[in-house]
C-alpha cells in the first residue's frame, strides 16, 4: 500500500470538509428555492381562487341586480297601470260631478227671481264621503252648514205640495226628512218665505 502523507491526508481531509460545507450551501439554497417555487405555486394558486370568488361573486351580483330590475319594472308597469285606471276613474267621477252640478244650476236658473221654493230635505252629508251620484234622480244639492252638503227632493211652489212629498218620505222610513223653502237661492225660514 502506498504511503500518503499526513499533510496531503490533512489537505485531503480539509478540501472534502470544504466541499461537504459547499454542498451542505447548496442543499440550503435548493431548499429557500424550493420554497420559494412552492411560495410563488400558492400564490398563484391563490390568485386563480380569488380571481375565480371574484368571477362568481359579480356573475351572481349581476344575475340578482336584473332580477331585481326585472321585479321592479314589473311593478312599474302595475303601478301604472293601476295609475292610470284609477286617473280614468277620476276623470269619470269629475265629469259625472261637472254635469250633476251644471244639471242642479240649470235646474234651479229656472226658477224665477224672488220667487220662493219649497222642497223636503232628505240628507246632509260630508261632502268627501259622498259616493258617485246618480244622474237618474232629481235633486238640489247645495253648500250646507259646517261642511255638509244637503241634499233635497223636489221643487215645489206651494208648501202643502211639499208637505204631501215629506209626508210620503216619512211613511217610507225617511224620519227627518224635512222642508226646507229657498227665495233667491237662498234658504229663508219657511215664515218668512211668504
Amino acid at each position: 500500500m502506498p504511503h500518503i502523507e499526513e499533510e496531503d491526508l490533512l489537505a485531503l481531509h480539509g478540501q472534502i470538509e470544504r466541499e461537504q460545507q459547499t454542498n451542505i450551501r447548496l442543499l440550503d439554497q435548493i431548499h429557500a428555492k424550493n420554497k420559494e417555487y412552492d411560495r410563488s405555486v400558492q400564490s398563484r394558486n391563490m390568485a386563480w381562487v380569488i380571481s375565480g370568488i371574484i368571477i362568481v361573486g359579480s356573475m351572481v351580483s349581476i344575475w340578482y341586480q336584473a332580477r331585481e330590475l326585472e321585479h321592479m319594472e314589473h311593478s312599474f308597469r302595475s303601478c301604472h297601470s293601476r295609475n292610470s285606471d284609477l286617473l280614468q276613474q277620476y276623470s269619470g267621477m269629475v265629469a259625472t260631478a261637472d254635469s250633476l252640478e251644471k244639471i242642479n244650476a240649470l235646474f234651479l236658473g229656472r226658477i224665477a227671481e224672488d220667487q220662493v221654493v219649497y222642497t223636503v230635505q232628505v240628507a246632509a252629508l260630508e261632502k268627501q264621503k259622498l259616493p258617485l251620484r246618480s244622474g237618474n234622480i232629481n235633486y238640489i244639492s247645495g253648500p250646507g252648514v259646517k261642511g255638509l252638503t244637503t241634499f233635497s227632493i223636489g221643487v215645489y211652489y206651494s208648501l202643502e205640495e211639499a208637505q204631501i212629498l215629506r209626508n210620503a218620505l216619512v211613511k217610507m222610513g225617511f224620519g227627518d226628512a224635512f222642508i226646507a223653502s229657498y227665495k233667491n237661492r237662498v234658504r229663508v225660514r219657511i215664515e218668512s218665505a211668504g
